[in-house]
């Protein structure tokens, strides 16, 4: 079978076939635009009825009889603007027998669901290679066409703060915000986020040819960050950056960044540590003193009231010296310290 342009052209119009049905919009409408779309597709569908006549199928090596079932049954769909169902025939098609004149008309039906980006995509592999039996004169009409279509795709760009802020479309992430993105038309949700910074999102409706701008500033969440330490000894003093901040544990807001910990007490040795803090959560901070070696719990007591007893200090130090010989310093614990950050 084989059809004329002009022929195919006429049968459309008493169909009174309208871009419309296929989804197409445009931003800023004009009396005219509907009646060039519909005369555009319409002449491509003519030319892949033409296409689709046993002679051009022929240069496909005997295609199997699903696979050209198939193509017909795509032809039969574009024909009556369902292009959803000419997309999964020829899609179908393709995979079981690659063909030009199958690859062109999916294009076609492509652009009749409004994936401008995939029709695109088939139409630069069908001009790669169109086939023996494609005209100069069909190629040249389908070359404005495929222009035509590029000047369909809606653009995005972004303008985005703070600098390294992550942009995503549609949970598809941008590697490259700054660059001008072109996207099909349609519904679509941008996230913007950083760590640190409340996100935000965007949705919007994309109309054909439209250049849209996404402008977002991220709000910066305040530090809330805070570190906690905890030691074996009651009475031990805590001092956060030379500070003291409790006895025994504490918990306290601490500024992101390295900070020094001190823990002291009477009888034992002192500690120092440092931990780093983050911007949320909490650092917890163990700490085992051990005990100053050579000093009993009775020792460590009467040296510290001996000093307005100069009387018992001398008695203090013959205990001193009859409790050494049997005092036992405990062993030294596995670890001086631990550090349990965040997640």
């Amino acid at each position: 079978m084989t059809a004329s342009i002009g022929a195919s052209n006429q049968r459309f119009e008493k169909k009174n076939w309208h871009p419309e049905a296929a989804g197409l919009k445009t931003t800023r409408p004009h009396h005219n635009r509907p009646a060039r779309r519909q005369a555009s597709i319409s002449a491509i569908l003519a030319l892949a009825t033409a296409l689709a006549s046993p002679a051009v199928m022929a240069q496909t090596a005997d295609p199997s009889r699903e696979a050209r079932a198939l193509f017909d049954q795509g032809i039969a769909a574009s024909d009556a603007g369902r292009y959803a169902d000419a997309v999964t025939a020829f899609e179908r098609s393709l995979q079981l027998r690659p063909s030009p004149v199958v690859l062109r008309n999916l294009g076609v039906a492509y652009r009749g669901v409004g994936r401008l980006l995939d029709a695109i995509r088939a139409f630069d592999q069908y001009f790669a290679n169109p086939g023996r039996l494609a005209s100069q004169s069909d190629l040249a009409q389908l070359r404005a066409e495929y222009e035509a279509i590029q000047r369909e795709v809606p653009e995005l760009r972004f303008d985005v703060a703070p600098e390294g802020a992550a942009v995503r479309v549609d949970g598809r992430e941008v590697s490259d915000p700054a660059a001008v993105m072109r996207i099909d038309p349609g519904r679509h949700v941008v996230e913007i986020s950083k760590d640190d910074y409340r996100p935000q999102r965007v949705e919007m409706d994309l109309q054909r040819s439209e250049r849209r701008t996404i402008t977002a500033r991220l709000e910066q969440v305040p530090a809330d960050g805070r570190v906690g330490i905890e030691t074996n000894v009651q009475n031990a003093r805590i001092e956060l950056d030379g500070a003291l901040v409790g006895t025994q544990s504490a918990t306290v807001p601490a500024t992101p960044g390295n900070h020094s910990i001190v823990v002291t007490a009477p009888g034992y040795q002192p500690l120092r540590r440092r931990v780093t803090v983050g911007r949320h959560g909490l650092a917890r901070v163990s700490i085992v003193l051990v005990r100053t070696p050579g000093l009993s719990p009775l020792a460590t007591g009467l040296i510290v009231g001996g000093a307005s007893l100069v009387g018992v200090a001398v008695i203090t130090g013959v205990v001193i010296d009859r409790t050494r010989d049997r005092f036992v310093p405990p062993e030294p614990p596995q670890y001086w310290g631990e550090i349990a950050f965040p997640p």
